[in-house]
């Protein structure tokens, strides 16, 4: 056979293959989703809870629930003492990682984030955000994923901000207590050599005895949008009413400026643009009406907040957040101040209206 008649056949195969890779990318564009929802199944059952879990915890669990947006695993295989499901759900806010156990004095959180895959899954940030396009966070340092419950408690918990939409996967990695394994024959190969590994590295006897079991959670990206609702600065938006980078962008505000309200299951969250850069903001939201810089008792603090910086180097746009506790659809006054010592002091440096939807 001639190079030509074999370059002919390769083209053949090589259109076969574009045809069938077109096919295939039609096909999935139509059962796609079925067969994601199929794979990535949200939890059959809320969970059984404990006596010390808090009501407040158990509500926001149970709302993912029923609005089929709480995910679980299996239990964590190979740890002695962790024998039930880990569970997490996002309202596309926040989010909240949770599970229980008879005894988690030696089970340590080493590792917890989103992403299209395990390996590129990012820590999560304050909640009531996800990150927006085009920026990161801009807290110094990592969190430290330590447990939001009291001490001695038989649950562990952290509510964090939310996953992107095209966020497909929820990486937990524990370390625990190991399943006690015979001490040869009959158990895994690999288990083995790294039981020995450990031995001729001269690892403590507390180490030998303890398991790292990486968790992912199969989610389905973007379920929670329609679990918020938004209302956007008309001259930050597009012509559709959205936030987008490039509006935002060419807007350029270069003072505070009210960006966006986001209400959703577990929080409802205001987002300010042209934050002054440096600085620590704060803001408290007011019943609508009344006087600015006058204290109310009824004055609603944020729980969490964070700034956020652009990664492009030809702008300087600064964002910044505030999430507070669930709050009823209405008008508020929004109390802003450039940095937060200043905020007993006098009258807020900026007020405005918020609608939250």
């Amino acid at each position: 056979m001639t190079f030509y008649n074999q370059a002919r056949r390769l083209g053949r195969w090589w259109t076969y293959f574009i045809v069938a890779t077109v096919v295939l990318g039609l096909v999935l564009s139509v059962i796609g989703d079925p067969i994601l929802n199929r794979l990535a199944r949200t939890c059959p059952a809320p969970p059984t809870y404990r006596a010390d879990v808090p009501a407040d915890l158990r509500t926001s669990l149970d709302l993912l629930f029923r609005n089929g947006l709480l995910y679980c695993s299996g239990p964590p295989k190979g740890m002695r003492t962790m024998t039930e499901p880990i569970y997490w759900g996002s309202d596309g806010v926040s989010s909240i990682l949770f599970y229980q156990s008879d005894d988690l004095s030696n089970v340590y959180l080493v590792r917890y984030g989103f992403g299209e895959n395990p390996s590129a899954a990012f820590i999560p940030g304050e909640p009531g955000a996800s990150p927006p396009a085009g920026f990161k966070e801009g807290q110094a340092g990592r969190a430290a994923l330590t447990n939001q419950a009291p001490e001695g408690s038989d649950y562990f918990y952290r509510v964090q901000g939310a996953p992107l939409t095209s966020d497909g996967v929820v990486a937990v990695t524990l370390d625990g207590p190991a399943v006690a394994q015979p001490k040869g024959g009959g158990r895994d190969a690999f288990r083995d050599i790294e039981t020995l590994w450990d031995w001729i590295r001269r690892k403590p006897a507390s180490e030998l005895e303890s398991t790292r079991v990486m968790t992912p959670i199969s989610i389905v990206p973007g379920r929670w949008e329609n679990a918020s609702r938004r209302v956007v600065n008309p001259a930050l938006a597009d012509a559709a009413g959205k936030p987008t980078l490039q509006v935002l962008r060419s807007a350029a505000p270069t003072e505070p400026t009210l960006y966006q309200t986001v209400s959703g299951l577990l929080h409802t969250t205001v987002w300010v643009a042209g934050v002054v850069s440096g600085t620590r903001p704060a803001m408290v939201l007011q019943p609508a009406g009344g006087s600015p810089g006058v204290s109310s008792a009824s004055a609603t603090e944020p729980v969490a907040q964070s700034g956020w910086i652009s990664t492009s180097a030809t702008d300087r746009l600064v964002l910044a957040h505030f999430a507070y506790d669930p709050l009823p659809p209405g008008r508020y006054r929004a109390e802003y101040w450039h940095d937060h010592k200043d905020a007993a002091a006098g009258t807020p440096d900026r007020v405005w209206e918020v609608t939250v939807p």
